[in-house]
């Protein structure tokens, strides 16, 4: 029996257990996703802000109007990083100006970049690769403006590969809640557990017209437990009050001089005193 109690209490832990741990799983995968998407949309802020800038830039000093792109340069130092890449492209693919490469004017067509593909379809391009250019990987963006594409870029060193992972620090309050959760699910199956193990030794004891003498917990299905009980020792005693009157209803019938039978709709005979039985033999002749 204790054996059968550990085994509906582990089942019912293991169980709730398991159902928690998938939710959890699936809060831990979208704050993940969620954490890592706050990083990219972070920094793709913050590209798009220096895209803006070199915008306004080029229209105040009519760079387009002039040709003179290699003001840039200027620019370019005071911009808050030190390994930003800025790149200017013309509607054809055709480089404008680029502040890593000095002869920029040689460089090949840049309209089939992922990046510079994507924000013609789209409001932006991202793509993190290796610059055919330079050699160096970089974390590009790219974006129209009128006649052109400016397209910031950042080294990919390892800052940026760190400021893109996602904090994991969110997984300390998901453990932690887990623990919470599940010592509160210990001790809730603990208590269910034992309210439904006395049940089923109760109902042990009908079976095999044992005495019930335990009692139940102090909870809900402790209470209903308690009242079953009630209810079946009311009903036990009533069919003990009724076996006490009966024979008692026999013995009187047993002691009357005359023939007294009960009989039931089957007409069968459920109870006959000596003195029914010895007039059924004279009778029968017997």
């Amino acid at each position: 029996m204790l054996r059968k109690r550990n085994k509906f209490r582990n089942t019912l832990l293991i169980f709730y257990s398991a159902i928690f741990l998938i939710i959890a799983l699936f809060i831990i995968a979208y704050l993940f996703k969620r954490e890592k998407q706050y990083k990219v949309s972070s920094l793709n802020n913050e590209l798009l802000n220096i895209t803006k800038i070199t915008d306004n830039y080029i229209k105040i000093y009519s760079i387009p109007q002039t040709g003179n792109y290699y003001l840039l340069d200027s620019l370019n130092r005071l911009l808050p990083h030190d390994n930003m890449r800025l790149t200017v492209i013309d509607k054809s693919g055709i480089v404008l100006y680029d502040s890593f490469v000095a002869d920029w004017q040689n460089m090949e067509n840049h309209l089939d970049r992922p990046e510079v593909a994507g924000s013609l379809v789209s409001e932006y391009g991202t793509e993190i690769r290796r610059s055919e250019s330079t050699g160096q990987k970089f974390y590009y963006y790219s974006k129209s403006y009128g006649n052109y594409f400016i397209r910031a870029a950042l080294v990919y060193d390892v800052n940026i590969s760190h400021f893109l992972k996602a904090n994991m620090s969110f997984m300390f309050l998901v453990v932690g809640c887990f623990l919470l959760i599940g010592a509160v699910l210990l001790l809730a199956t603990n208590k269910f557990g034992e309210s439904v193990t006395r049940l089923q030794d109760f109902t042990f004891s009908l079976k095999n017209d044992e005495p019930f003498d335990s009692d139940f917990p102090k909870n809900e299905l402790g209470d209903i437990g308690s009242e079953i009980l009630g209810i079946y020792n009311n009903l036990l005693a009533a069919k003990n009050d009724l076996l006490i009157e009966k024979g008692k209803f026999f013995n009187h019938l047993n002691a009357l001089n005359e023939g007294v039978a009960i009989f039931s709709n089957e007409r069968t005979i459920i109870f006959s005193n000596n003195h029914f039985i010895n007039q059924m033999n004279l009778i029968s002749g017997d």
